[in-house]
């Protein structure tokens, strides 16, 4: 059983908005991980089960994690999101990317992905 500060402090920091990243496998399987929690992860039968098996495995790694006194990374920025039900995606660009067509006529009849080939940071 879990300290219930400690329980407190955990639950907390899985409310932030850290990227849950669940894939399908050619088995059929579903393979689950936080982007931000290094192997931290998943695998079960269905998506809905690897988000579950992905909490508690969370739990148990931040639980190691405070206990040992190590750093815990904070919540990566998104830049987008995919929304299944509406067939769309939401690209967000950090503003120190934003550029005026001002400073670049030639983007005004330019696509989004030249914008983003040419002018995003690449990591």
């Amino acid at each position: 059983m879990i300290d219930p500060t400690l329980q407190k402090q955990i639950d907390e920091i899985l409310k932030k908005p850290y990227e849950r990243i669940v894939t399908p496998q050619e088995d059929g399987s579903f393979f689950g991980e936080i982007r931000e929690f290094p192997g931290c992860i998943s695998s079960a039968d269905s998506a809905e089960g690897a988000i579950q098996e992905l909490h508690a495995v969370a739990e148990g790694w931040l639980l190691a994690m405070i206990e040992t006194g190590q750093e815990i990374q904070s919540p990566l920025p998104r830049y987008f999101a995919i929304d299944e039900p509406k067939k769309s995606m939401t690209v967000e660009f950090p503003v120190s990317t934003w550029r005026s067509p001002v400073d670049h006529p030639s983007l005004a009849s330019r696509s989004l992905s030249f914008y983003i080939r040419e002018y995003a940071p690449h990591n």
